[in-house]
């Protein structure tokens, strides 16, 4: 019978030097974790920590809500662990870091941006003998661990073993230069975090139309201004289509808004899932461009039917209704935008973007990639006049 040294040694070499001259051995065998039907980045870190003695995980950006399952599992298991986080582009929530310290047995410690930018994602696991890491593009969230098309490698190693050692000693350097994390780390951080997300325009002042209605001048910030001359140079190049890939909170809606205002429709139609975020754009539009709101908005949903707007805002579940699509001409509205463009690919949104012929279509997404066959980029013509992501 084969030694546990023996049988790591054959599944190095089967996974770097030869498969078919070294025996297989799944449980110590280096794979690449992709995010597939078979194996998700999730369901293989709570199998490692499962059976490990203990981990540390270095991880830029954590969700609360993942955290959960992780709790689950630690609550029944002796095991201890380590958690070294960041504050890079305040991108975690202080309710996170809150969760963090509910852990049980796991000790947390953040790294913070005046250290430098930690973008680290890699996840360390001690077994009686050997260890194994994951080290590649998934951060601890919902998205990178179970669905986004994500690059990771497990390997497994002796304990002296070269690579997980400089792992290991890497952790060791940052960790030592970490803030441990308490309740009043946690206070302190949530001040600097409201100040870093304030919203993502200034009003420069307020202002009074023609039909005598309140709007504001809005001031794009650096990274509207620099996608708003994009837009415009795609436009002069006589593309008719463009894809904004721009993270949440970066201010989307308003960049969309005060492109809208430049381009000047005729008729503008924005399209959304839900009629939640029709409301809200609704409103961020009106703060850009001004005009009577009863008259020069409206909302086309299961609830509201103001097709007579000249800006129109609906959802693509009543819009895509033959009773809907028919009342308009094909070229109805010489601008079209498609929030949360990565739902494009599907039939209901093809029978808008197959009726419709505007002078200009724009879609807008935090994640193009999607995890079936759907190529977003094409449906826009490969177009991206600016990309913003965390």
């Amino acid at each position: 019978m084969q030694s546990t040294n023996q049988k790591i040694k054959n599944a190095i070499l089967n996974s770097f030097l030869d498969k078919n001259t070294f025996e297989q051995n799944d449980e110590y065998a280096a794979k690449l974790i992709a995010n597939t039907k078979d194996e998700t980045m999730y369901n293989r870190i709570l199998d490692e920590v499962q059976h490990c003695k203990s981990f540390t995980f270095a991880v830029a950006f954590i969700e609360s809500g993942i955290l959960n399952s992780l709790k689950t599992v630690l609550k029944d298991l002796n095991v201890q662990g380590r958690i070294l986080t960041s504050t890079y582009l305040y991108f975690n929530k202080p309710q996170m870091f809150r969760e963090l310290l509910k852990l049980p047995n796991v000790e947390i410690r953040v790294y913070e941006q005046n250290h430098g930018k930690f973008h680290a994602k890699g996840y360390l696991f001690q077994h009686e003998g050997y260890q194994s890491a994951l080290v590649g593009s998934s951060n601890f969230t919902a998205g990178a661990l179970k669905v986004n098309k994500e690059w990771n490698l497990l390997f497994t190693s002796h304990n002296n073993g070269k690579l997980t050692e400089d792992i290991a000693s890497e952790i060791e350097e940052q960790w030592k230069g970490a803030s441990k994390l308490s309740p009043e780390w946690i206070d302190e951080y949530e001040k600097k975090y409201k100040i870093q997300n304030k919203p993502a325009i200034k009003v420069v002042s307020q202002s009074v139309d023609e039909d005598n209605s309140n709007y504001s001048i809005i001031k794009p910030n650096k990274m509207q201004k620099e996608a708003l001359k994009n837009l415009q140079k795609l436009r002069l190049l006589r593309e008719t289509k463009g894809l904004i890939i721009s993270a949440t909170g970066t201010g989307k809606t308003y960049l969309a808004a005060l492109d809208v205002k430049n381009y000047n429709p005729k008729r503008f139609l924005f399209v959304a899932h839900r009629e939640q975020i029709l409301k809200k754009s609704l409103d961020s539009f009106h703060k850009v461009l001004g005009g009577d709101k009863k008259t020069n908005y409206g909302i086309l949903s299961g609830n509201t039917k103001n097709t007579d707007a000249k800006y129109l805002f609906a959802t693509v579940q009543t819009l895509s209704k033959a009773e809907n699509l028919n009342q308009f001409k094909r070229d109805e509205f010489d601008y079209i935008l498609i929030d949360e463009a990565h739902h494009v690919g599907s039939k209901i949104y093809g029978k808008l973007l197959d009726y419709f012929t505007p002078d200009f279509l724009l879609g807008m997404t935090a994640t193009p990639e999607r995890s079936d066959d759907k190529n977003i980029y094409e449906l826009f013509d490969y177009n991206v006049p600016y990309e913003i992501r965390l």
